[in-house]
C-alpha cells in the first residue's frame, strides 16, 4: 500500500507551469547594504534525467515496520525516470503500481519559484487531464544541491536525484 502511495505521488509530480524567477539575496553590512545576486535556479539548471531515491536520513527516522515497508519500493523508485526538458515541460514513466509491470507515462508543465519546483499534470499516458482532477494534484518539491536533488516539502521519504 505504501509503494502504491508513493507511486501515486510520483503521479501526481507531474505539475508545473512556466516561470523562471531569480533569487536574490541582501547581506547587510556596516552602514550600508551591499545587494549581492545568487544565480537564480532557472529551467537550464533542473534540465535532465532523475531518479527517485529513499532519503537515508528520514528513512531511519520512521519506524522499523515503515523502514522495511519502504525498503521493498526500492525496485519501483529505480524503475522510475523523470526527464526535465528546456522547455518547462515534463515527462514521467513509472511504474502504475508497485506490483505491477506496466508502465504509465505523465507529462505536464515545470514551475520553479526561487527553491521550489512544482510539477502539475497534463496528461496521463496521452490523455488530457482536466486542471480540477484530484487524483493528480500538483507536486512541490525544495530543491536542494543547485538542483541535483528535489525533496518533496509534503513527505520527504523519497527524493529525486539527477542522473
Amino acid at each position: 500500500m505504501m509503494a502504491h502511495r508513493i507511486c501515486v505521488t510520483f503521479s501526481a509530480i507531474a505539475t508545473l507551469a512556466i516561470a523562471l524567477p531569480a533569487i536574490a539575496e541582501t547581506i547587510p553590512t556596516t552602514p550600508t547594504t551591499v545587494q549581492t545576486s545568487v544565480k537564480p535556479i532557472g529551467i537550464t539548471d533542473l534540465a535532465g534525467v532523475y531518479k527517485g531515491a529513499l532519503d537515508p536520513k528520514v528513512l531511519r527516522s520512521r519506524p522499523t515496520s515503515e523502514q522495511r515497508y519502504l525498503e521493498q519500493s526500492k525496485p519501483m523508485l529505480d524503475s522510475l525516470r523523470l526527464t526535465v526538458k528546456p522547455d518547462s515541460s515534463f515527462e514521467m514513466i513509472s511504474p502504475n503500481s508497485g506490483s505491477s509491470s506496466k508502465m504509465i507515462t505523465i507529462a505536464g508543465k515545470v514551475t520553479i519559484d526561487k527553491d521550489k519546483v512544482t510539477l502539475s499534470v497534463v496528461k496521463v499516458d496521452g490523455n488530457a487531464i482536466g486542471a480540477d482532477d484530484r487524483r493528480y494534484p500538483p507536486a512541490v518539491f525544495q530543491i536542494l544541491e543547485g538542483g541535483k536533488v528535489w525533496q518533496p516539502v509534503l513527505n520527504p521519504v523519497v527524493n529525486l536525484i539527477r542522473l
